[in-house]
């Protein structure tokens, strides 16, 4: 008896692709089931270059003061959900430090006569990892730092701000520490912007000091993403829904 049966799968071709969602069926994150289709039929990656399509253009570029964000469906383990708060951007490349990523050391661990604060110590990135790096409200009290942003300046004249702390003059709420920085050379950065891997947005103060906020990517996308807020609520795996 001649075997009738046929293996059949799926034509999918780029023009139902490209039809899979078009700008009035924009996908709201709260319908995680279709898109949870999509990557079961598609992958993850399709997925990800249907969200990335929605999402405009940056408004804001990137400059001293100003946060980073990253796209939701970044794999880079240093960089996954990170709020970046960028210290410095020219044309011979940028570098900031990562806001919501800790380690569980205490600074009494990598200062010497150092008294304990109570902020976490943040891994500010990959690069200089070895080296401790400093954001504080001490201005022009340490002499040599620079201001990032109103009343947030970066480092200046360490031996001075020890003393500060050793006085009790200086607490968790006007100085945080990073393990690293994060850096990019020459137009790096620019280009992974226009592969919309960041969003950039306004800092705030407060915020950034803030050591204790565990949601900071998150928030900062609700609060202030406008049409990129419905990120926040977007699962870290579509097939995990």
């Amino acid at each position: 008896m001649t075997d009738r049966s046929i293996a059949w799968e799926p034509q999918w071709n780029e023009e139902w692709r490209s039809c899979a969602f078009k700008k009035n069926l924009e996908p709201r994150i709260g319908d995680f089931y279709a898109l949870n289709f999509l990557a079961r039929l598609f992958g993850d990656g399709y997925v990800r270059d249907i969200m990335l399509k929605f999402r405009p253009e940056n408004i804001l570029e990137p400059a001293r003061g100003r946060l980073l964000i990253s796209e939701p469906f970044m794999d880079d383990p240093y960089f996954k959900r990170t709020v970046v708060l960028l210290c410095e951007h020219n044309e011979d490349g940028s570098f900031g430090f990562v806001l919501n990523r800790y380690i569980d050391v205490n600074i009494t661990d990598l200062v010497e006569d150092m008294p304990q604060l109570g902020g976490r110590i943040s891994v500010g990135g990959p690069v200089q990892n070895e080296n401790l790096f400093y954001l504080h409200t001490l201005g022009e009290e340490l002499e040599g730092s620079t201001e990032i942003l109103d009343g947030i300046y970066m480092g200046g004249r360490f031996d001075v701000l020890k003393e500060k702390v050793q006085a009790g003059l200086v607490d968790e709420e006007k100085v945080r520490f990073f393990v690293g920085y994060s850096g990019w050379s020459s137009q790096q950065l620019e280009g992974e912007l226009k592969e919309k891997a960041w969003l950039v947005l306004p800092a705030r103060g407060k915020e950034v000091m803030d050591t204790k906020a565990d949601d900071l990517w998150t928030r900062v996308l609700q609060e202030r993403g406008n049409d990129q807020s419905y990120f926040a609520n977007f699962p870290k795996d579509p097939n995990l829904n």
